[in-house]
């Protein structure tokens, strides 16, 4: 989860949707890229506010795809992106509430 309101990123942020998620997901290749050739990696990175890199959105449509095959539900797919969604919600939420001072929380 990329905060892009933390200053490392508001410069990229305001450049164009997605691409705070685009700039987490090449640092995370380059981290993992002494990786041997018998694993697969696929970064999954999604800004704060929603956006993901298009490599995330083509991984998670295929997996969603496949899980709509193996269920033989179409819908499902569609709610994998739907979780995805209120994941982010709930994160933005603690992140929201964590804002405040806790001497404000006492009592509440």
């Amino acid at each position: 989860m990329c905060t892009t309101v933390a200053d490392s990123y508001v410069i990229a942020a305001s450049q164009s949707a997605g691409s705070v998620a685009q700039q987490a997901a090449d640092r995370k290749c380059q981290k993992y890229n002494e990786l041997s050739a018998a694993y697969e990696f696929q970064p999954v990175t999604v800004e704060a506010h929603g956006p993901m890199d298009d490599a995330t959105v083509c991984f998670l449509f295929d997996q969603g795809r496949k899980i709509s095959e193996r269920s033989g539900d179409p819908l499902d797919g569609h709610f994998l992106f739907q979780r995805i969604s209120v994941l982010i919600q709930r994160f933005n939420a603690i992140l929201f509430h964590e804002t405040f001072p806790v001497e404000d929380m006492v009592g509440t």
